[in-house]
Formats: C-alpha cells, structure tokens, sequence
C-alpha cells in the first residue's frame, strides 16, 4: 500500500541509463507521482470535511485551534452569535395627573420584544413631584414597574418622598429584572404613584420614567 504522505518508494533500476525512452519514462512518472500525491492530499482534506474552491474554503468538521486567532473587527455578525443581543431605550413624560390612594401608571410607554428574543434585563428609572392638596402631612410613594406581553406587572422598590399639607413632594427609585419567557408584543414602563390619602389633580403635578433594554435569546 502507498502512504498517502510519502508516496511510493524508488525503485533504484526503474529507470536504467541504457534503457530506450528512459527519460520520456521518467518524466511520465514524476508526473503520475504528482497527480497521486494531488489526489491524496485532496482526498485528506475531504476526508477532514475542508473543501476547497475558487472562492474559499469551507470547513464542514469540528476545528480546535491552540493559537491565537486573530479576526478583523465586525467579521462576525451579532446573529451569529450563540447568543445575540438586542439592547433598546425608552422614555415617557406626564404632567397634570391625579394621586390617588391606589398605585396608579401615571407615565408610561411601551417597547416591543425583538422577534425570536424571550429574555430582557431591564433597568428602569421613575421620578414624580405632585402637590398634597390636603390638609394632612402624607408620603407620596413612587415605584418603577415593567409588565410582559400577556403577563403580570413587576413592580420595583417602592421609594417615597415626605409632604406636608398643601406642600409639594417630590420622589423617585429605580429597578433592575430580568424577564424570562417573554412572548411576542409589547413590555410596558411605567411610574407608579400613590399616598395616603386622595391628592386630587394639579396641573403642575409632572411623572417621568426611562428604561434601558438588553434582550437576548
């Protein structure tokens, strides 16, 4: 058998000096040696799944590289990542609003799931300054809140800022989740607000939330 690394072994009288045509003979050889050994090393690669052609290679096996390999910059696209991501922002504004004793979205908006994305880490930030209109001290509560397509509203740390009576108040927090199984549609950021008491509406009264996406797959 012929090792289809070395080729076969000379042979010392294949080509004898007084032999007619030796030459033409040998050359004939050199060159039946040479497709063999082209044969060979095409069918090694094939055999390691690498085929090549006038525009590339291509590479149809597991590949283990022990070095350092180096890429130009942007060579590899997000989706073909094991796990891409998507990052999106949003922000909405409110003025004008009425606080109530019951948690209410004062500001809100909403922000679609990529398609073929149901994982989001979300961090979201909710501010809102409204005026007690009553005659007691209260605490105007402030919560920062996200709700999936189809699914239950998450509320974040619920902060608070102190009024006295016919005074303003101001107050704010922030979150940070993690949605899991999220289906197509739309997520919602929203500024919760409530106190104690009924505030009723002031025209002044103003509510902002903003939020930060990175969805993944």
């Amino acid at each position: 058998m012929i090792d289809a690394w070395t080729g076969p072994t000379p042979i010392s009288n294949q080509f004898p000096a007084n032999e007619p045509n030796g030459v033409r003979k040998l050359l004939e050889k050199i060159r039946a040696v040479e497709l063999q050994v082209k044969e060979s090393t095409s069918n090694l690669l094939r055999t390691a799944g690498i085929y090549l052609s006038p525009t590339g290679m291509t590479i149809d096996s597991n590949l283990a590289i022990t070095g350092t390999l180096s890429l130009p910059a942007g060579i590899i696209d997000n989706d073909a990542l094991a796990n891409p991501v998507v990052p999106d922002a949003g922000e909405a504004s409110a003025t004008g609003f009425a606080v109530s004793d019951t948690a209410t979205a004062v500001a809100s908006f909403p922000l679609p799931v990529p398609a073929g994305f149901t994982q989001a880490l979300v961090h979201v930030t909710a501010a809102a300054s409204a005026s007690n209109a009553t005659a007691f001290d209260d605490l105007l509560y402030v919560m920062a809140a996200v709700t999936p397509p189809g699914g239950s509203r998450v509320d974040g740390p619920e902060l608070y800022g102190y009024a006295a009576a016919n005074k303003w108040a101001t107050g704010s927090a922030s979150m940070a989740y993690l949605l899991l199984g999220l289906a197509p549609g739309n997520i919602t950021v929203s500024c919760m607000v409530y106190a104690g008491t009924n505030w009723g509406t002031d025209p002044m009264n103003t509510a902002n939330v903003s939020a930060s996406f990175v969805f993944l797959r």
